[in-house]
């Protein structure tokens, strides 16, 4: 597979004119391509199993895996609620690198404050803030921790069980880092 037949991989991912399982399949594939090439990666046999042999092969450079981020964000601002693959959107940009990561927490962070996201859809984003934390040093992650804190509280109104659960996972994995205020 080709850098451009990565770009229509992107290009399918977030074209909303086409059928979610279309969707769906091209954002699974992109993300564990990402994933593959990140820092973060599981051992290559692990993506022989999961990925279809094109894919396999291809070397994402950081300027690319930041484009796929960046296109992902936009995406993730303007997917429809409840209808889309927002989920999937926030699954996948969890699988980011070091590089973008900070641009991705921030994006994702902005989705749960700024969009009445359904009980699994807020579910994911947490597993999703959860996963890009690990990514982010203590000096970009400090100046969210109000935010993150209003999230909280937004999530406990939901009642929604298993958001509560991630939440509150979270924030004891936050606690343990030792930042201020946590």
């Amino acid at each position: 597979m080709t850098q451009s037949e990565v770009k229509i991989l992107l290009d399918t991912a977030i074209n909303g004119d086409l059928h979610p399982v279309e969707r769906r399949d091209a954002l699974k594939n992109l993300a564990l391509t990402v994933e593959k090439n990140s820092g973060c990666a599981d051992s290559d046999s692990s993506y022989d199993e999961l990925l279809p042999q094109p894919l396999r092969d291809v070397r994402l450079a950081e300027s690319e895996k930041s484009e796929i981020v960046r296109v992902l964000c936009k995406q993730i601002q303007i997917e429809p609620l409840g209808c889309g693959v927002l989920t999937e959107l926030l699954w996948a940009i969890g699988k980011t690198d070091v590089g973008p990561s900070a641009d991705a927490l921030r994006c994702v962070l902005a989705c749960t404050l700024e969009r009445q996201l359904s009980g699994s859809e807020l579910r994911q984003a947490i597993l999703c803030l959860e996963d890009l934390t690990y990514m982010v040093q203590d000096r970009e992650l400090i100046p969210l921790l109000p935010l993150l804190t209003h999230l909280k509280a937004n999530v406990i109104a939901t009642r929604h069980d298993e958001s509560l659960n991630a939440i509150n996972s979270y924030f004891a994995k936050l606690g343990k880092r030792g930042l201020p205020g946590v």
